[in-house]
């Protein structure tokens, strides 16, 4: 199970190809809202409501996510600001604008962001 690695120890193991993330796929698929909330929660700061379907297929292309869902470190903030970055890559999105972006950045998040039609994941 990913929560039974100790953190150092799973970085050195998955950086050097040792854990497969498909050995870890049912885990991950078995996961429900308890196992999720979190990470939903997290994210929601930013606008964005995720299904549990398409918060699973980012955990299962993201093995580091994976871990920090699986310890409850995902609402740290530097990990919560790499899921809204897997979000966006997901779903075909620019980055989500921070505060020193420009207002083109901003125009063309919101721009893209209002024709967002992607399952399983909707901003409000």
């Amino acid at each position: 199970m990913l929560k039974d690695y100790k953190f150092d120890e799973f970085l050195d193991l998955l950086d050097d190809g040792k854990i497969n993330p498909s050995d870890h796929a049912a885990e991950i698929n078995s996961w429900g809202d308890t196992e999720l909330e979190d990470a939903k929660d997290s994210v929601t700061r930013y606008g964005f409501i995720l299904s549990n379907e398409f918060l699973k297929e980012i955990l299962l292309q993201n093995m580091k996510l994976a871990y920090e869902v699986a310890t409850g470190g995902i609402s740290d903030t530097c990990c919560r600001e790499y899921l809204v970055d897997e979000i966006c890559r997901m779903a075909g999105l620019p980055p989500y604008p921070t505060y020193g972006d420009s207002l083109d950045k901003q125009a063309d998040f919101q721009s893209k962001i209002s024709t967002l039609n992607v399952s399983g994941l909707q901003y409000k």
